[in-house]
């Protein structure tokens, strides 16, 4: 599949609005990347999702990341593709970051569908 056109790409940081021109391309953007990842888990599961997303968006750098703590303040880099290579596995500060206010849209939602999450001991 060839990367989207930068004209035609959802922007940074926010959910694709899908028009009814796009469903295609979507449809078959998560059908290529369920056959490519099908057989995979852990690690390379990850690594190459993150490598096909990369490319099948026409974007530099992709990631996969686990929250570290709840209420979620870190997250953990599980695999990243960026730039045409992958990174090191790290962990950082949410506070100031992009991933900041995405995380919290998330929980967000989370709370309204399934409830607040019993505090662990």
């Amino acid at each position: 599949m060839e990367p989207r056109p930068a004209e035609n790409r959802p922007p940074f940081g926010r959910p694709p609005r899908v028009a009814s021109g796009d469903d295609a391309f979507y449809r078959s953007l998560v059908d290529e990347l369920g056959e490519t990842i099908a057989p995979l888990t852990g690690e390379a599961l990850f690594r190459s999702a993150v490598r096909y997303m990369s490319r099948a968006l026409g974007v530099q750098a992709v990631f996969v990341a686990e929250c570290v703590d709840y209420p979620t303040t870190r997250v953990r880099i599980l695999a990243e593709w960026d730039r045409g290579r992958f990174t090191e596995p790290r962990e950082f500060a949410l506070t100031g970051t992009p991933c900041d206010a995405t995380i919290d849209a998330l929980t967000s939602r989370e709370r309204q569908v399934v409830g607040p999450r019993p505090a662990h001991p």
